[in-house]
């Protein structure tokens, strides 16, 4: 029974994606940024992983993170520091931060994992609006984008096993990749 209900409301979700994604209005890159936020709920996952990886990746450009509920600093999750360890990443070290005005101006793009987290800053710095962006945006083709709801939120994976923070982070790194290339191009 448990199944049933969880096929049928993935089935509803993916049926609002499927209509409220288009109505985004994604940007489309038109800036040459040097300088690459990353944000999430807690920065203690998601954002963290995308920073470290591509920081090591493209040294040239930087990057940064950050969170919108961030209280007091806090640590990344065991499971995040495993998963991690698999692309030679050590997060032992990474303490969140929240998002702040000045992080914001310091970044020429602010990517965010989700949409109500996209949706949130904008509204929350209004005039920085266009640089802000979605990293599921980025996933080169439609398979990696996914559909409905995993064609524009990469989803937390925070509070779940190992295998769940290994995907999320295998996507990231997909997306981040094509972030990278779609900016340097």
């Amino acid at each position: 029974m448990r199944s049933v209900v969880r096929s049928v409301k993935s089935c509803i979700v993916d049926l609002y994606w499927g209509v409220r994604g288009p109505m985004l209005g994604l940007p489309a890159v038109s800036i040459r940024p040097r300088s690459v936020l990353f944000v999430c709920k807690g920065n203690i996952c998601r954002s963290p992983f995308a920073e470290h990886l591509a920081s090591n990746r493209w040294p040239d450009l930087e990057f940064g993170s950050a969170g919108i509920h961030v209280r007091k600093p806090a640590p990344a999750p065991e499971h995040a520091v495993h998963a991690a360890k698999r692309y030679g990443l050590q997060l032992e070290q990474h303490r969140s931060q929240a998002i702040s005005q000045v992080l914001i101006e310091r970044y020429d793009m602010v990517v965010a994992m989700e949409v109500w987290q996209y949706v949130e800053l904008r509204s929350s710095f209004e005039s920085h609006q266009g640089k802000m962006f979605l990293l599921a945006q980025f996933a080169g083709n439609r398979f990696e984008r996914g559909r409905g709801y995993a064609a524009y939120n990469i989803a937390d994976p925070y509070g779940g096993q190992l295998s769940e923070f290994e995907q999320c982070f295998e996507r990231i790194s997909q997306c981040v990749t094509s972030l990278v290339a779609a900016i340097s191009a």
